[in-house]
């Protein structure tokens, strides 16, 4: 399986909030999920399509509507369970993790969803009912949005993640969701035949000439093609850093989906996040060179040259060598030594 599309169930216009309970409500749940489970899997690099989170997709059956499932492999729709009666009182006693599956249902897909399913009991949760429960045992039709799935030749899974009307499911739910979705991407990875790359730290774009842009490429080359999806970044882009070459070129993915490669010198690290820090060390009657690039024989920055003890910047990251990326007013961006700040 290659291609993936989730749905949140529920919500749309007009609005179905789903299921209730323990001041959740079913729809706000399950997009809360979907969303997650597609960042992780598109920061993977999984090829995944997340289905309009303002639409109901059991409205838009109901209403005419077609959807082009014999686009994708595979279908998760993600669901909150409830039981007649809410409990509002943690007893240590979860519901429980379940799957509505259909006839049609390959061994690929079964395997799929008991392994996301054996992954969350070890998260946590505990089994419902049978696991993997045809739909139609308890929908005498199936479920509508299921059987157009199937009907279009794309595999599908219900998953009821947990139970919102019992406490204890949703306190496991808001403590591991995160790392529920992120089991769900290995499986989805796995399936996918893709070796899930994680990015070494977050790259913000810099040292790009004004009114020009950063070039993304194929390939780590000065030749090679843009890529079509997001071919130039601008100074102060931010960017995850897959691999570092050591041609000087960088493996870099944008917006957690599109991968490509830029030059190395317009790349600032700043995975620690930024912070201020004072300038300190200084000989007396001296004073800090603020220069435009990173090196003792760069120009010095014309709109800010020098700073001197007790001066306050914004540090945006460290470049490499013991240079600093910083900025000085709000406003101003250069580079220091780094020996010369002092965290605040």
């Amino acid at each position: 399986m290659e291609k993936f599309l989730m749905i949140a169930g529920h919500g749309g216009a007009p609005y179905d909030p789903g299921a209730t309970g323990n001041g959740y409500e079913e729809a706000n749940l399950t997009r809360d999920l979907a969303e997650r489970i597609v960042q992780s899997s598109r920061t993977a690099g999984l090829d995944i399509t997340l289905f309009d989170t303002s639409q109901n997709m059991v409205q838009v059956y109901r209403n005419g509507g077609t959807f082009p499932f014999q686009k994708y492999d595979m279908c998760l729709e993600i669901h909150f369970n409830a039981s007649a009666l809410e409990s509002s009182v943690k007893d240590g006693k979860k519901k429980g993790t379940m799957f509505y599956t259909h006839s049609s249902m390959s061994k690929e897909t079964e395997e799929m969803g008991q392994r996301i399913l054996d992954a969350m009991i070890r998260l946590g949760s505990v089994q419902a009912w049978d696991g993997l429960v045809p739909s139609t045992a308890q929908f005498a039709e199936g479920l509508l949005v299921q059987n157009r799935s199937y009907s279009a030749g794309c595999e599908h899974l219900l998953l009821e993640v947990a139970f919102i009307s019992d406490a204890d499911d949703v306190e496991w739910y808001m403590e591991n969701r995160d790392a529920i979705a992120s089991s769900i991407t290995d499986i989805f990875c796995e399936s996918a035949g893709i070796s899930r790359q994680e990015g070494k730290y977050i790259g913000m774009v810099c040292n790009v000439p004004e009114g020009d842009k950063l070039n993304v490429r194929s390939k780590p080359e000065n030749g090679a093609s843009l890529i079509a999806e997001w071919p130039k970044l601008s100074d102060g882009n931010l960017v995850e850093v897959l691999e570092n070459l050591d041609s000087g070129w960088v493996k870099i993915r944008i917006a957690a989906r599109y991968i490509g490669y830029v030059f190395g010198d317009y790349l600032v690290n700043v995975s620690e996040g930024k912070y201020l820090a004072k300038v300190v060390n200084v000989p007396e009657r001296d004073s800090l060179n603020v220069r435009v690039n990173p090196g003792n024989e760069e120009p010095l920055l014309k709109e800010w040259p020098r700073l001197s003890n007790g001066n306050v910047v914004e540090v945006l990251g460290a470049v490499g060598n013991g240079w600093m990326y910083v900025k000085i007013a709000a406003k101003y961006k250069g580079y220091v030594f780094g020996t010369y700040l002092e965290r605040i």
